[in-house]
């Protein structure tokens, strides 16, 4: 075909030519789908790892303390502590113990306490303080308890001994006297019991003792999720 005879054609069929230049046009201009565009999330993980050990000759396992600790460290005094020692009121302390994770494995004899924050400082900050304050407390607490039990027994003995002076005399004043007689056999034998209590108590080394293992350290934890992308038309592509 000549250069004369291929500009004829194009005269010739000028519409068709103008009618495909229409249709690209168009079809250019259709967006294309929204594509997934991928965004990623990181935030802090942060773990604080207690050892657990005791004078107790049946273990750490056999201990109703061990089986507290979880309790212990979400509820009531350690949550309210971990609050002010980050500077918060002690109104925060339930809110934060909503944010960790206690692990207590008594195979192990060890206590894990975790946290996921936004921030390392944040997720290093909540277990070092929850820690700290759970070693703190349970020491506190079995000398508390142990000092409560035997302040209890010592205030009974005292309270029995009177009784059986009382009684006593009333007795030496009527040996004949049954009823007397039988209140202080009666007296007699539960001072013998609280005092083999107290003494039992007073001897006993079976304490549980939480020792700080690994403190804070934050680790960095990245998760990625999927989202949708700005549709590009055509012929933004093909200028691209």
């Amino acid at each position: 075909m000549t250069a004369a005879s291929f500009f004829q054609a194009i005269r010739r069929f000028w519409w068709a030519t103008l009618a495909l230049a229409l249709v690209g046009a168009i079809l250019g201009a259709i967006p294309e789908p929204a594509t997934t565009a991928e965004t990623s999330t990181t935030t802090y993980s942060a773990h604080f790892s207690i050892l657990l050990s005791t004078d107790d000759l049946n273990g750490v396992q056999n201990s109703s303390l061990v089986n507290q600790l979880m309790v212990f460290t979400t509820r009531g005094e350690v949550p309210k502590r971990a609050a002010v020692s980050l500077g918060q009121q002690e109104a925060e302390g339930p809110v934060l113990a909503s944010q960790v994770e206690v692990i207590v494995d008594t195979n192990a004899s060890s206590v894990d306490i975790s946290t996921v924050q936004p921030s390392a400082d944040d997720a290093v900050a909540i277990v070092n303080a929850f820690g700290d304050e759970l070693v703190t407390f349970i020491a506190e607490h079995q000398d508390e308890v142990r000092t409560t039990r035997l302040d209890r027994l010592l205030e009974r003995q005292l309270e029995l001994e009177q009784q059986i002076t009382d009684l006593q005399g009333d007795l030496a004043d009527d040996p004949n006297d049954a009823l007397v007689l039988a209140k202080l056999e009666a007296a007699s034998r539960q001072y013998s019991v609280v005092t083999e209590q107290y003494d039992t108590i007073s001897n006993s080394i079976s304490t549980l003792t939480l020792s700080p293992l690994e403190r804070g350290v934050a680790i960095p934890v990245t998760t990625g999720s999927g989202g949708l992308g700005a549709p590009k038309s055509r012929t933004t592509r093909g200028a691209l």
